[in-house]
This record gives C-alpha cells, structure tokens and sequence, in this order.
C-alpha cells in the first residue's frame, strides 16, 4: 500500500493534507474489502483507478492528484520534464462530457495532454486550446508504456 500527494501551487485553495491511498496489488485490496467477485464491485471505478496508478508508479515521473476546497479533483497530474499532463479516470464514459472541475485544472494549470479514461470510450474533443483525449484504459496504458 503507498499513498501519494496533492498538486497545488496555491497552498489556500487546495487540500494540502490528504492524500490519497493505492494498493501495489489489487488482490491485497480485494482481501481488505473481502470482495473477489468482479461482477459485483460497488467501487469499479475505485479499482480501474488503482490499476491505472499501479502502472504509472512504474514509469519515469512524478505524479500527484488535485483536489479543491470545493470537490473539484483531477485524479491524476502527471509532471515529466516541466510539462503537466492531466489524467481522470471514470468507470463508464458513454460520450465526450467533461466535468467544471477538470476543464477548471485546464484552465488554471494549461497541461500540454489531457486524458479521460474509462473501459471502452474513444474521442478527441477541443475545448478552448485543450484537446481532450477520451481513452480506453487499456490504450492509454500502451500509449505510457511506449515512452
């Protein structure tokens, strides 16, 4: 189990002081909630996110999360060489929705990628100057894998 940390640049207006906390292996995490059916997952999403933070504890950057005072998070803020990329992970994207929250992380931080993960939704989107990139979490896995 390891935890990680926010990403603020304003100390104010972020949560400094909770992070958040992934398993290594979800097997283990499955044996804490006693849970080993698939099928009956109430926290699906929790999971797809942990998998895809296990695999960027495996990659060559540094990553945080961002959170808000008002709930506004980004799951995922992955920096490698003085560039930002912006990662939510959702549980089921039917089509190309994206949140205040996270179009307010774009704004205010303008990464050079922005992603939105879910099981099977495919799109590119353009809001403002941002191209937001709706990926299977499996693609975007083999996109970072590449690197």
């Amino acid at each position: 189990m390891r935890h990680f940390n926010p990403y603020f640049t304003n100390k104010t207006k972020e949560i400094t002081k909770s992070p958040k906390i992934f398993f290594f292996d979800l097997g283990f995490r499955n044996i804490a909630i006693n849970s080993f059916d698939i099928n009956k997952f109430s926290n699906i999403g929790a999971m797809y996110e942990n998998f895809v933070y296990g695999e960027l504890t495996r990659r060559e950057c540094d990553f945080k999360y961002w959170r808000t005072k008002s709930k506004a998070e980004v799951d995922f803020v992955i920096e490698k060489n003085q560039e930002l990329t912006a990662v939510e992970v959702k549980t089921n994207v039917k089509k190309d929705v994206v949140g205040k929250g996270y179009l307010s992380f774009l704004n205010k931080y303008n990464p050079v990628k922005s992603y939105i993960l879910s099981k099977s939704f495919e799109k590119i989107r353009k809001i403002d100057d941002f191209n937001i990139e709706f990926l299977p979490i499996a693609k975007f896995i083999e996109k970072i894998r590449k690197k």
